[in-house]
């Protein structure tokens, strides 16, 4: 209602233009307080952290005066990658009366829910057992395999392995592609990195994978804290994919001849650091 009282005042084609910050708070607290008048509001935000710097600065002009009103406010933020500055949602997160809830990997029942599945027992409890470990909770994952299953339903006879290995769709590896163009490195060194730990496996390591790679390892620990950062991978002495699907995926979407070569080269990479036979 707000939203559509600030358009009403606008004429067609006219632009709302840039007004100081203070003057459109003004009108907004304003228009909010009409609103809220009837009653309560809640106000949700979902990805606050894209927000532009105006946005941003009126949801934490917001935050520091809901008491004066029956009004909630609800926002959906990504978890803050290391090395980017402060903002005005971070300071959000500071105030006093915000509480900050941090969303857990989906649950088996939930995962089932996604699906479209039954929890039981049998073959609909055993397929959701294997996505649900295949996926690791993240719903995005457990949506993307969704999707593919609404698109093409399996036999009713499908062992669980071949079930996840047909649900492993291009348009699963396609979206992890996706999802490095929007973070903070070169996209070309975090597939390079990514490749890497899906065909050496368990001997991922940070100076194997530099190896592998061609990278320095000082890229490799950068890539590796952006990739941690945005739960693709978890990295102790060895790295590992939080969700084994994406690995799979990114095996797929190499190709049986580019993977073939890859493990060639991941062995020759393995001799020179002394590994065993």
């Amino acid at each position: 209602r707000a939203g559509g009282a600030i358009a009403a005042r606008l004429e067609p084609g006219e632009a709302l233009g840039e007004p100081e910050p203070e003057n459109l708070y003004g009108e907004l607290d304003a228009l909010l307080d009409e609103v809220a008048k009837g009653a309560p509001v809640l106000i949700a935000v979902d990805d606050a952290d894209l927000a532009d710097p105006q946005s941003s600065g009126w949801l934490y002009h917001l935050a520091r005066h809901l008491e004066r009103r029956d009004v909630r406010l609800v926002m959906t933020v990504a978890h803050r990658r290391r090395g980017t500055p402060l903002g005005s949602i971070d300071s959000i997160r500071s105030e006093p009366s915000t509480r900050t809830m941090t969303l857990r990997p989906l649950g088996r029942s939930a995962t089932a829910a996604l699906l479209g599945l039954g929890t039981k027992d049998g073959a609909a409890g055993t397929l959701v057992d294997a996505l649900h470990a295949a996926c690791g909770g993240c719903p995005s994952l457990v949506a993307a395999a969704a999707r593919t299953l609404a698109g093409s339903p399996l036999p009713a006879d499908t062992e669980p392995a071949e079930a996840v290995g047909r649900i492993i769709s291009a348009r699963l590896g396609r979206a992890v592609l996706a999802r490095l163009v929007a973070l903070p490195c070169e996209t070309s060194g975090l597939l390079a990195l990514l490749e890497a730990v899906a065909v050496l496996g368990v001997d991922a390591d940070r100076p194997t994978c530099a190896l592998f790679s061609g990278l320095e390892i000082s890229e490799v620990d950068v890539l590796i804290d952006c990739l941690v950062d945005d739960g693709l991978l978890s990295a102790g002495h060895f790295i590992r994919f939080e969700q084994g699907i994406v690995r799979s995926a990114l095996l797929a979407e190499m190709g049986s001849s580019r993977r073939s070569l890859a493990h060639i080269a991941a062995a020759r990479v393995l001799e020179q650091r002394g590994a065993p036979p």
